[in-house]
């Protein structure tokens, strides 16, 4: 399911990209492999901010969340764990 607003069009690439993980559980990307699926830097907040991974109050999280994904920041070694939500891709 793609969405056109720009917040989530930024992310819609890494949504994409792990959509067409059809066979991972889960997935451990460093920031530098998000920065080059998206093609721009990570925010810093997205660099520390635990909530900004995972929280409905951020908009651009409906990307992966969408996908079927829910995330969770490892910001001491610069990296992300996605995990296949049980429910798989949300509608």
């Amino acid at each position: 399911m793609r969405d056109d607003s720009p917040m989530l069009s930024k992310y819609q690439p890494l949504a994409d990209y792990l959509t067409a993980r059809k066979d991972a559980s889960q997935l451990v990307l460093a920031f530098s492999a998000i920065e080059a699926i998206i093609g721009v830097p990570l925010p810093k907040t997205m660099q520390v901010d635990t909530s900004a991974w995972n929280s409905a109050h951020h908009v651009y999280v409906r990307a992966w969340q969408v996908a079927g994904w829910v995330a969770t920041l490892d910001w001491r070694n610069r990296q992300v764990v996605f995990i296949r939500n049980a429910e798989g891709e949300m509608r």
